[in-house]
């Protein structure tokens, strides 16, 4: 209910893992799993953006999920901004039990 409220969705393409981050900020980045990068770690880096120019504009280009435990979820997101990086946010889920 907040106006920072984003989706992220993950769906297969093939034998590949990809993923959609509808952004507050109007623009769609689009990622790919990396190789396994262990059995607790999920990495999705950049393969292209929608709505937006990743040169200018600013939009999410990569995010690891690091299940910490079996109700532990963390996420490292990093932003980026006329063709660098511009910082990172890190969110930690707890299931609620």
């Amino acid at each position: 209910g907040g106006e920072h409220e984003m989706v992220t969705v993950i769906h297969p393409d093939g034998d590949a893992l990809l993923l959609t981050h509808y952004c507050m900020l109007g623009n769609q980045p689009q990622m790919k799993a990396k190789p396994k990068t262990g059995d607790k770690q999920v990495a999705f880096d950049f393969v292209r953006l929608t709505n937006g120019n990743p040169e200018k504009d600013m939009f999410m280009r990569s995010v690891t999920f690091t299940f910490v435990d079996k109700d532990t979820l963390r996420t490292e997101w990093t932003n980026w901004h006329q063709g660098k990086e511009a910082g990172k946010a890190v969110f930690t889920l707890k299931r609620k039990k």
